[in-house]
């Protein structure tokens, strides 16, 4: 005979496979009484594991249900003709477990340690992704030319003109990059509609904050 675990997904084909391998000469046992990890809820029936026993005569039926073994992913723990005792194999698994043990928690301990060091830093992380994200959004609202230059379109006052071109030119100094150009684009009419912009101070900013609440008026007057 030989000893081992197998899932609980595997049990119902595994023990057909043994029946029809052995034509029946032989007698296997599964042990129920184990508790599940899934706590009964069937949420982690499939990982868990229960242990069986298999009762045959004659080596050819061994090397067979050990290919089997092999095939369905299935681990052998004990056989009837092991050298070493059952003691002997259960002292050396507790060991296994606990060293096992020990290794997880010094690297949950080593990976608790890394995270916190890397905690103070998620902030700038993040920040520096959003930024980049903003840059990708933004670059990607460009149209290349033909001569491999970034075009971008938009409306601005022109009183803001020389503030986007200095801010331009301090992005792209010492960039290795061509100077930036703002220039005046004027499309047809009729083709775009012109913002309406006012200039607002403490006095018209309060209505202005009523006309941006019911709808910004187009006068047409460019």
């Amino acid at each position: 005979y030989f000893a081992g675990v197998v899932t609980i997904a595997q049990r119902v084909s595994f023990e057909r496979q043994i029946f029809l391998t052995s034509r029946g000469n032989s007698f296997v046992q599964f042990d129920d009484s184990v508790p599940r990890r899934g706590g009964g809820d069937g949420d982690h029936d499939e990982e868990d594991k229960i242990p069986f026993v298999v009762f045959f005569l004659g080596d050819q039926l061994k090397r067979s249900f050990k290919r089997l073994c092999v095939f369905m992913n299935i681990q052998i723990c004990y056989e009837s003709d092991d050298v070493r005792s059952r003691d002997d194999l259960k002292a050396e698994a507790n060991s296994n477990r606990d060293d096992y043990y020990r290794i997880q928690q010094r690297t949950w301990n080593q990976l608790e340690k890394a995270m916190v060091s890397v905690s103070a830093s998620m902030r700038d992380w993040k920040i520096a992704l959003y930024q980049e994200k903003a840059i990708r959004i933004t670059l990607n609202q460009f149209s290349l030319d033909q001569a491999n230059f970034l075009r971008a379109e938009g409306w601005c006052p022109r009183e803001a003109k020389e503030v986007i071109q200095d801010i331009l030119d301090d992005i792209t100094r010492n960039k290795g990059v061509g100077r930036p150009i703002v220039q005046d684009a004027n499309p047809r009419h009729g083709q775009q509609v012109v913002p309406t912009h006012f200039e607002l101070n403490g006095f018209t900013e309060a209505f202005q904050s009523i006309v941006d609440t019911y709808g910004v008026p187009r006068y047409k007057e460019f």
